[in-house]
């Protein structure tokens, strides 16, 4: 009997993805610089393919971010050198202490990959004339192309009719990139409002509370311009409606397991990593337990949950971003990855309609970390565009010489 080949549904998502790519472009005409489409192109087509391809400690997202800076080295700025070895000095000391392991001290290296492109990114779309036709481009490929992989995930991939919709919640679009980006579609570019319709669509449909709660934001800081138009009036309050039943339903009339409520036992597992993390914070306040310290005891609590010894045996390590990255970084990481882009960002003032969108991006991408989300993470679509913020409002700040400045009276 021959062999039953499966296709899985990333590779039929990149096929789409990339013929969906080349029209767009074909038909546009209007990017002419060729790496940003390559930029465009590897911050689209490439997200859900994070953990596809691989070869030992090397991964796509250790070639997409080598390749970023290869290209964009004419960009890195001395700051951009400085956080890099700081950082990776502190996960040398973990690796020397006995910390953290080989495999642990590799994906920090990973992980720095992707925190220093993202940085000369931003460095770089800080310092074009204009950024429009990229961010317009961006939102408009973003946005059709997570509702591509959402559609190709559901019929595509072999373990839906087990687990449920929920696998769909990790299609690899992040929705503290996709849901500024809509916005700027809707209240920037007015010839493409049409186009974040599928956006929409894909956040309805992996209806994240954390996505929820990012969107609401945005809704009540452009409340003023929703206002002055009616057609927007009815569709946000159709929308806040619906957003508003999800979250109810997700949060309170979901089965139980276990006597708690699906919002109790995500709670719990939260609760159980932050009260451990913060305890190995304590061990070693200065340098923290390096990155990714806990990997082998998260894969051990796992095992013991998909074993069905019990449905939430195991503690969600570094989903609340600001207590892991005490743990993981200590005060010299949280310094650095936490409190350095919160003091650019306050020194931010937009002055375009890309300006806004960056710290827009930024802000969800903050409120992440209190809720489901951490700066110190290896999936290319989440380390990314945070990091990227932070290097085009570092920019811009350096320009206006924002930072650093003692006003003595």
């Amino acid at each position: 009997m021959d062999e039953i080949i499966f296709i899985s549904w990333q590779p039929i998502t990149l096929i789409s993805s990339f013929f969906l790519l080349v029209g767009l472009y074909c038909t546009r005409h209007k990017i002419k610089n060729n790496f940003d489409i390559f930029l465009i192109s590897i911050t689209t087509i490439y997200q859900p393919l994070y953990s596809l391809l691989s070869l030992g400690y090397i991964n796509l997202s250790f070639v997409v971010s080598s390749s970023l800076i290869f290209f964009m080295r004419n960009k890195i700025l001395n700051m951009h050198i400085i956080v890099v070895s700081i950082l990776l000095s502190l996960s040398g000391i973990n690796y020397a202490y006995g910390n953290i392991d080989l495999t642990e001290f590799m994906k920090s290296i990973l992980f720095l990959t992707i925190l220093f492109s993202g940085l000369i990114a931003g460095n770089y779309l800080a310092n074009k004339k204009s950024s429009t036709i990229f961010f317009s481009c961006l939102a408009i490929s973003y946005s059709i192309l997570s509702l591509v992989s959402l559609v190709m995930k559901y019929f595509f991939h072999d373990l839906i009719d087990i687990y449920g919709l929920g696998l769909l919640r990790d299609t690899g679009y992040n929705p503290s990139v996709l849901i500024p980006l809509l916005f700027y579609l809707i209240f920037s570019i007015n010839l493409y409002k049409k186009y974040s319709l599928f956006g929409f669509l894909y956040l309805l449909v992996i209806s994240s509370r954390t996505s929820i709660i990012q969107t609401f934001v945005l809704v009540m800081k452009y409340s003023k311009e929703i206002k002055k138009n009616n057609l927007l009036i009815v569709i946000f309050t159709i929308l806040s409606l619906i957003i508003c039943s999800i979250f109810f339903q997700r949060t309170f009339l979901v089965e139980k397991i276990d006597q708690l409520s699906f919002f109790g036992s995500s709670a719990l597992t939260r609760q159980m990593a932050v009260f451990l993390e913060i305890n190995k914070f304590t061990e070693s306040p200065f340098i923290g337990q390096g990155f990714f310290y806990y990997s082998d005891q998260f894969l051990e609590m796992w095992e013991i949950t998909r074993m069905r010894t019990s449905e939430f045996s195991y503690a969600a390590f570094n989903h609340i971003g600001i207590v892991s990255t005490l743990a993981q970084g200590g005060i010299i990481g949280f310094l650095i990855l936490i409190i350095f882009p919160f003091y650019i960002f306050l020194n931010f003032t937009w002055e375009s309609f890309e300006d806004r969108l960056i710290k827009e991006i930024y802000f969800l991408n903050f409120i992440s970390f209190f809720i489901s989300g951490s700066p110190i993470v290896l999936d290319f679509h989440l380390s990314f565009f945070y990091y990227l913020t932070v290097g085009y409002m570092y920019t811009i700040c350096k320009r206006k010489n924002k930072l650093f400045k003692l006003t003595i009276k």
